[in-house]
C-alpha cells in the first residue's frame, strides 16, 4: 500500500513526466490517488472535468465493460472470477447480481464518494482493490485518501 506521502507525490510526478514528454494514462484502480489532488484540495491540483478530459475514468466494471475468460466465464472485470450460469451474454448483462451491485454502486455511492467532487471520475475506485483489502468489492476503495481520512474520523 502507499504511504501518504507517497500518495501526495503522485500528481506532481505526473506533471513532471508530462513536462518531460512522457503521457501517464491513470488506469482505473489508480483514479483514487488523484483525488488527493483535487482542485479543491490543492493549489495545483485536478478538476474532475480536466480528468475526464484526459480520458481518466474510474471503475466501469459491469457497466461498460465485461470480461470473457478463456474458460467462457463473464465478469465485470478481468481480474475477478467470473460466473457462467446465464444462457446469453445479454441475459448475463441485464440479470448477473454481481454486475447490477458494481453498477449500484457507482449510481448511489455511500459515504465519502457521495460527497466527493472527484466521485464522478472515480466512481468509488476499484472494486478489485476493495475487495483485496476489505474483503469486499462493494466498498469504497480503501486506497484513497478521503476514505482513509473519513474513515479516521469516525468515532
Amino acid at each position: 500500500r502507499l504511504t501518504a506521502d507517497q500518495r501526495a507525490e503522485l500528481w506532481p510526478l505526473t506533471l513532471e513526466f508530462e513536462r518531460k514528454g512522457l503521457t501517464i494514462r491513470w488506469d482505473c484502480a489508480m483514479v483514487p490517488f488523484l483525488a488527493h489532488h483535487s482542485e479543491d484540495r490543492a493549489a495545483n491540483g485536478i478538476s474532475a472535468a480536466r480528468a475526464r478530459t484526459l480520458g481518466v475514468v474510474g471503475c466501469v466494471g459491469g457497466e461498460r465493460l465485461l470480461a470473457r475468460g478463456v474458460d467462457g466465464t463473464l465478469a465485470p472485470c478481468s481480474f475477478v472470477s467470473g460466473q457462467r450460469h446465464f444462457q446469453s451474454i445479454s441475459e448475463h448483462w441485464q440479470e448477473d447480481s454481481t454486475l447490477n451491485q458494481w453498477r449500484g454502486l457507482a449510481k448511489d455511492p455511500p459515504e465519502p464518494c457521495r460527497s466527493c467532487s472527484f466521485q464522478s471520475v472515480c466512481r468509488s475506485g476499484c472494486r478489485v482493490v476493495s475487495a483485496h483489502l476489505t474483503g469486499q468489492a462493494l466498498t469504497p476503495d480503501p486506497e484513497c485518501s478521503r476514505v482513509i481520512e473519513w474513515q479516521a474520523s469516525l468515532p
